[in-house]
């Protein structure tokens, strides 16, 4: 790109004279947005609303233009709602909302009703004549999803009027080729998208093969190993955008049918120089500059200049678009880039010192063409459906922001060498000598086509208007042999009608054979178009033939579908059984729990009822052992009371049986019945004499004395027994 080389006669576009009445082309209407020295200081911000659609117009539209004032008076109904919900009247909540919109100035603004070529002649003609100037020019479309930008930059339709920016200024440029004879332009085109920050060519060859993905981008916005293409002509270069458009990325959201899942930037460069004389100076320069007859090099100034335009993709709320997976992670990517933009056009609004330019791939390659060295003009895209007010009014202040960023844009000079040889003179001298013959023998070619159809529509009309004609012959005929029946039937009545009859047989076979001889006349058209059927035929059979073999592979693909889905059948199948068998072994073991469980529960209750009533007799039991004890007490406590009185009563005996003397024992004549008693039961265990021995612990008594052994010794008739 450093040395342009001579001027081909491929290199500029010259389209044929006009014919006799035909209109000479022009840019369009003129437009007060262009200036004839410096650029616009600033960004220039355009706003446009698309019409709502049947289902968004049962509400009225929450966006008001003013296309004389260049304003958008926008109103957000939620507030209403909520209004009303808190117990404000109707009417008191839409007054307040209409007392609150807000209303925001731009350069330029555009109803539901504005065409395309209003838009192209306030927005995009200033810019592309800035840029045919040598000024760099960037246009950007910005909107939520579904808000009109790709129609409004990128749509071609099926007229001129539906045409878009783009197209606009692709046309509009070889225009202007056309007209300026003085001077030689080189034009090429390439096309980039950022999708999920990543850079893609979309104009590159092998892109098939994995090729032009994940480019890098280097400071202004340049992008290394990007494919340029040189466009001639318009149409060279509209099918270069086209081929670029079937590279990006689409995809259907709840929100917009045909939403762009990346963000699309379209250039085209235009390098302009001084056309050479044949006395070796440029045009407009006066003769003899370098002499004639020299072929050194010369270097001419030109200028360079690149137009960028931008289809940023829609900003979009997920729970509204309802987006999941890769869709989600493309709504991710878009969302965080044009955070990224915003932060940097609100950075270049308040000029601070940091750019957050480097942060998104997007925002790189639009450094220089923000706040830069660039004629910029922003067209914000707005849907005026009230439900998507808030993304309006969001929409807006980023616009309003916009207008804020200041830019420098300059004429970009360049010293070219320009050889002045013959050849280098050829070529500026021929212009496009081979694009006009190219371009007269395609247009020779498609009138030709034109008569091929034409001729074979009359042919067709002509076979037509001969079968109506062979039709209406047969029913004539028909009608001829029923009155030649009926004329025979009645021949011998009418034998003076035959020469009529005969005459109109005449009459009827000429015409017959004059209908044949016409027939014949027109076989060699008619052949001549069965020959062109027969042609269509074939490529119809060819085509029936790859149908065929694609239905072929998609009975092979149904098939095995089927299978799998049989495979599927029989695997739910397997797994309801195997559903249905454990459900039927969990209900038995469930049942044979509930009854484990029940007589578990009868045991406890009888172990229940069996421990209470252990616990009742041991309670009776205790109770029984309670009394029973304290009458033993009782009868414990009067026994010591017994003893105690009798151990006191003992010890009185003591003390008196060792002061008084006993009884002199009886002789043998008069025993004594006591002495008898002793005589014959068992022995005294002691005498009563004072060598009388103590008692010994083995004694029954109180105080191991024995009360009952020594009452047993005493006598009755002793003063003792009296004492006791």
């Amino acid at each position: 790109r450093g040395r342009l080389l001579p001027a081909s006669p491929r290199c500029s576009y010259r389209p044929p004279k006009a014919m006799e009445g035909e209109p000479p082309i022009a840019f369009g209407r003129s437009s007060g947005g262009g200036s004839s020295g410096s650029s616009c200081s600033r960004v220039q911000v355009f706003a446009r609303t698309r019409p709502l659609n049947p289902r968004e117009a049962i509400f009225a539209p929450c966006v008001d233009i003013d296309e004389t004032a260049g304003s958008v008076r926008v109103r957000n109904e939620c507030e209403a709602v909520d209004r009303v919900l808190q117990g404000h009247a109707a009417e008191a909540a839409v007054d307040a909302i209409e007392g609150a919109a807000r209303t925001f100035a731009f350069d330029g603004a555009f109803g539901g009703q504005a065409t395309q070529q209003d838009v192209f002649d306030e927005v995009g003609l200033p810019v592309l004549k800035e840029c045919l100037k040598g000024l760099n020019g960037t246009i950007l479309a910005y909107g939520q999803t579904g808000s009109g930008k790709t129609h409004s930059l990128l749509h071609r339709g099926q007229s001129s009027e539906d045409a878009g920016l783009l197209p606009r200024l692709v046309a509009s440029l070889f225009v202007h080729v056309a007209q300026d004879v003085h001077n030689i332009y080189n034009i090429e085109a390439a096309a980039v998208q950022v999708y999920n920050e990543q850079v893609d060519d979309l104009l590159h060859r092998d892109r098939e093969a994995g090729l032009g993905f994940g480019l890098t981008v280097q400071n202004g916005g340049a992008v290394p190993g990007l494919t340029w293409v040189k466009c001639q002509r318009p149409e060279c270069m509209l099918d270069a955008f086209r081929s670029a458009r079937s590279n990006l990325v689409y995809a259907e959201t709840k929100l917009n049918k045909a939403s762009s899942r990346s963000h699309a930037v379209f250039q085209i460069s235009i390098t302009r120089r001084p056309r050479v004389t044949p006395s070796g100076s440029v045009a407009g320069e006066a003769e003899g500059g370098s002499g004639a007859g020299e072929e050194l090099p010369r270097r001419v100034a030109c200028t360079r200049a690149r137009l960028n335009v931008v289809d940023l993709a829609g900003s979009e709320r997920v729970k509204k678009s309802q987006v999941e997976g890769a869709q989600l992670k493309e709504a991710v990517s878009i969302n965080k880039s044009l955070l990224v933009f915003g932060n940097v056009v609100s950075a270049l609004a308040a000029k601070r010192a940091h750019v957050p330019f480097r942060e998104s791939k997007l925002t790189r390659i639009l450094d220089g063409s923000v706040g830069g060295n660039c004629r910029t003009a922003l067209l914000v895209c707005l849907s005026s459906a009230a439900e998507s007010a808030a993304e309006t009014i969001s929409t807006l202040e980023f616009a309003s922001r916009a207008m804020r960023v200041e830019v420098d844009a300059r004429v970009n000079h360049e010293l070219v060498d320009v050889e002045a040889s013959g050849s280098a003179l050829l070529d500026d001298l021929c212009g496009n000598l081979g694009d006009i013959i190219t371009k007269s023998l395609r247009e020779e070619l498609v009138a030709l086509q034109h008569d091929v159809l034409a001729a074979q529509q009359r042919c067709d009309e002509e076979a037509g208007r001969r079968e109506e004609a062979a039709a209406a012959a047969s029913e004539e005929a028909e009608m001829l042999r029923k009155e030649i029946e009926e004329l025979s039937a009645a021949l011998a009545s009418a034998r003076a009608s035959e020469a009529e009859l005969k005459a109109a047989n005449d009459a009827l076979v000429e015409r017959c054979e004059a209908a044949e001889a016409d027939a014949k006349a027109s076989a060699g058209e008619v052949a001549a178009a069965e020959n062109r059927i027969q042609e269509a035929l074939a490529q119809a059979r060819e085509a029936s033939a790859r149908a065929e073999s694609w239905r072929e592979q998609a009975a092979v693909q149904a098939e095995a579908l089927k299978e799998a889905t049989e495979s599927r059948a029989e695997a739910l199948a397997r797994a309801e059984r195997a559903e249905a068998d454990l459900e039927r072994e969990l209900e038995e073991l469930m049942g044979e729990v509930e009854a484990s469980a029940e007589r578990d529960a009868d045991r406890q209750r009888e172990a229940d009822e069996r421990m209470n009533l252990e616990r009742s007799r041991a309670a009776e039991a205790l109770r029984a052992a309670e009394v029973s004890g304290e009458a033993w007490r009782d009868r414990a406590l009067a026994a010591d009371a017994r003893c105690a009185a009798l151990t006191a009563e003992i010890g009185a005996l003591r003390r008196t049986s060792a002061t008084t003397p006993l009884r002199p024992q009886p002789t043998q004549a008069e025993p004594s019945p006591r002495s008898s008693l002793g005589s014959q039961g068992r022995r005294p265990r002691h005498s009563c004499t004072p060598t009388c021995r103590a008692p010994s612990s083995d004694d029954e008594g109180a105080d191991g004395f024995d009360t009952a052994h020594v009452a047993a010794h005493l006598d009755e008739r002793s003063p003792v027994v009296s004492v006791c």
